[in-house]
């Protein structure tokens, strides 16, 4: 498995910041957490589909991982997400259609992004053999991984899925962090997975792919409780 850091162009005061219970490492000035052990080892899609219905099942590099579902404070930051881009991106001549948590399926991997958007034009679901609608491979990606209250689906989210994104040659993957308060830009636009820009900023942004929208970062970190 290809190990991704948890955070690039990381610091000491990253470094001691990390979730409690977890080996930290320093290393090449990116942190890296370990270990993330799964629910099940050597699982089968029998174990994804025979999951809790609570849970949000993965099948990750052959293991079974089930994490906790979100609370609402990380459904309404998502959902404001949305609305930013979506208000303006649903209504072009091509507009962009968005699915929150679908099954993405490549190779022996199931997995679930926060949200995901494609052109109308290219977007396609395909039923697959165990029932599942499997949309095909995005334009985009976003995780909104959270610490607070359950310490690993940031890690599970950075260090296992970023990978296999790439893999797929997913063109734009966000990673939207209000813990650390960041966002992070992934591209595979020259067929490779390329950080692009870290936005640490309470302020408006534009970022791709979504450029026309004003993203209130402030706005995003807030807490909703």
């Amino acid at each position: 498995m290809e190990r991704f850091p948890y955070k690039r162009n990381a610091t000491y005061e990253d470094f001691k910041r990390a979730p409690a219970g977890w080996t930290a490492e320093l290393i090449d000035g990116n942190l890296y957490l370990s270990h993330l052990e799964p629910h099940e080892y050597d699982a089968t899609i029998s174990d994804l589909l025979s999951a809790p219905a609570e849970k949000v099942a993965e099948l990750l590099y052959g293991d079974l991982y089930l994490s906790e579902r979100p609370g609402s404070e990380h459904l309404l930051r998502g959902a404001k997400l949305f609305a930013s881009i979506g208000s303006l991106y649903q209504r072009r001549e091509d507009p962009w259609m968005f699915m929150s948590e679908p099954y993405l399926h490549h190779g022996e991997h199931y997995l679930v992004p926060d949200l995901c958007a494609w052109p109308r034009s290219s977007l396609r679901l395909e039923p697959s053999a165990h029932g599942l609608a499997i949309p095909q491979t995005p334009h985009w990606v976003c995780e909104l991984p959270y610490q607070r209250p359950h310490p690993g689906v940031d890690v599970l989210d950075r260090q296992f899925k970023l990978p296999i994104y790439a893999r797929m040659k997913i063109p734009h993957i966000w990673i939207l962090d209000a813990d650390w308060r960041e966002l992070d830009i992934y591209s595979t636009a020259h067929g490779r997975l390329e950080h692009v820009k870290t936005y640490k900023t309470d302020g408006p942004v534009r970022a791709e792919p979504f450029t026309d929208a004003v993203l209130d970062l402030g706005d995003l970190w807030g807490s909703y409780e």
